[in-house]
């Protein structure tokens, strides 16, 4: 899905700060720092609150997420982290609040987010290369971008501990486990600016969980995505997570580098 952000009159193309030449012929260095600052991904909530069924779930936090960061949300059930995720998914929206300055969530530019849910692949009966295959960008047998999609699905599948043959075989024949793998395999191939995962290694034991965890930092990391995860342990948490948010009760009761949140 889509998250919009501001929008600008016709930007130049998009270059790295490193390439700023404020003296190129008819750029000015505004319309760099403005293109520079709109690619950057960037996303805020502030001052948020959403309720549900005439209950308080989460209320009145701020959050910040940029270029490739990883962060943890992390608390016991009921806390709040799903309902934070469903938000930044944009499957839930925050409550009016006349005292809120602003529009209580910010985006840089026009982002892609994707969300792996605790049921993923629930009632599906494609093949595991039906399924993977519906998001190549190129559909012709010989195109450059098919193969790399090809190469990069080869990878992923074998390294999470599937084999080729299993490619064919109906993702219905698979364990819970099995399937987020497979799911997380999907959202990866799709490379949105934020993945976000849901109790990913809920149905996983501890080789598994580290795999699974293992896996998406490093591929979220080489995209240049960022990844918001959420789970119960504040310890495995703080492996694989730059920043860490522990939420109690609806809000976030502390925040920062997992040594910070740790001691």
């Amino acid at each position: 899905m889509f998250l919009a952000g501001p929008k600008f009159k016709n930007p130049p193309a998009s270059k790295l700060a490193s390439d700023f030449r404020p003296f190129d012929p008819g750029i000015k260095l505004c319309d760099y720092l403005q293109t520079y600052e709109v690619t950057t991904m960037k996303y805020q909530i502030k001052d948020g609150t959403v309720t549900l069924g005439g209950e308080t779930i989460v209320s009145h936090i701020d959050f910040e997420i940029q270029g490739n960061q990883k962060i943890a949300v992390v608390g016991r059930n009921g806390a709040g982290k799903t309902t934070l995720l469903r938000l930044i998914a944009g499957e839930l929206s925050l409550d009016r609040d006349d005292r809120r300055q602003g529009p209580g969530i910010t985006a840089s530019r026009q982002l892609t987010v994707e969300m792996l849910g605790q049921q993923a692949l629930a009632g599906e009966e494609r093949t595991v290369e039906e399924l993977v295959m519906l998001n190549c960008p190129a559909k012709g047998p010989f195109d450059r971008e098919r193969f790399e999609y090809e190469r990069e699905y080869d990878t992923l599948f074998t390294g999470l501990g599937f084999q080729k043959e299993d490619k064919k075989r109906s993702v219905a024949a698979f364990s819970g486990g099995q399937k987020t793998k497979i799911a997380l395999i999907q959202l990866l191939l799709k490379k949105p600016d934020l993945l976000l995962l849901d109790e990913p290694t809920s149905s996983l034991d501890l080789r598994h969980q580290v795999e699974v965890l293992t896996t998406a930092r490093r591929v979220a990391t080489k995209q240049g995505k960022g990844v918001i995860l959420s789970m119960h342990d504040i310890n495995l948490a703080a492996r694989y997570a730059d920043t860490i948010l522990l939420m109690k009760d609806g809000g976030i009761v502390a925040s920062g580098a997992p040594a910070d949140v740790l001691t």
